[in-house]
């Protein structure tokens, strides 16, 4: 858990294609990543439908809040949101840090093996949804601590 008083966290996803609900998987898992390290909750930055290469008006923004010290932590699943070239995600890694922001990976689980295969769910665990469950044992609600931190304010 970070020191201090709740810190002010955003969060930035990008997808291609246009995702119509606009990724609930990753928003959930990165709220609940940024509760369980005593951070606010994340205002979203998305830039959906919008390609590595092309404009990111919502990674402008971010930016720019940033620059005016809006936001201390960036969570993201990866550099990758940024650009599928690394050095150019990592440039963007590196010009957040300098604003004096945070940026920290979503972690992966690194067992050494593959998740077991999904089964179907009851039809009732997600009302008009044909639900998928995960088998691992692994509790839903435990998140591990960051793979990366690209610097910033601490």
């Amino acid at each position: 858990m970070l020191s201090g008083s709740r810190r002010s966290c955003a969060a930035y996803l990008r997808c291609v294609p246009f995702d119509t609900w606009e990724m609930p998987v990753h928003r959930h898992t990165m709220e609940t990543w940024a509760r369980d390290l005593g951070l606010a909750d994340p205002v979203w930055f998305i830039d959906n439908g919008e390609a590595s290469h092309g404009p990111k008006p919502r990674l402008l923004e971010l930016l720019s809040a940033v620059e005016r010290n809006t936001f201390s932590v960036v969570l993201v699943p990866g550099p990758f949101v940024f650009h599928l070239d690394d050095t150019r995600a990592a440039t963007v890694c590196h010009r957040l840090s300098v604003l004096g922001a945070s940026v920290l990976q979503l972690p992966q689980e690194r067992t050494g093996r593959r998740p077991a295969p999904a089964r179907r769910a009851p039809a009732e665990a997600v009302p008009g949804h044909p639900a998928v469950v995960d088998d691992r044992r692994t509790p839903l609600h435990r998140v591990p601590a960051a793979r990366a931190h690209y610097g910033g304010t601490g």
